[in-house]
């Protein structure tokens, strides 16, 4: 889930600096194969169990000796993203 949210916001603050509307955008992402669930709950997502979730992920690999690089990405992008979710102006910057 945390995945799909950083996604969403990423491929909408791009198409919101290309000028496009961003609703628009959100219901042409979900009636194709980029739809998931953090997408359709778009902007209803406080992200308070982001931190948890992932810290959790992050001691289940490390107990199996196993790297999980892209979940160490997302929990990074995770905390910079909270203060400032859904603010497509904000991302990236």
């Amino acid at each position: 889930m945390w995945a799909c949210l950083v996604a969403d916001h990423e491929g909408l603050a791009l198409a919101q600096r290309y000028g496009l509307d961003t609703d628009l955008m959100r219901d042409a992402l979900g009636m194709s194969s980029a739809a998931n669930e953090a997408l359709a709950k778009w902007g209803t997502q406080t992200m308070a169990w982001a931190e948890d979730d992932m810290a959790i992920v992050a001691e289940m690999a490390a107990a199996c000796g196993i790297a999980l690089p892209q979940a160490d990405v997302t929990r990074a992008i995770c905390r910079a993203l909270k203060p400032r979710r859904f603010k497509l102006d904000q991302y990236g910057g």
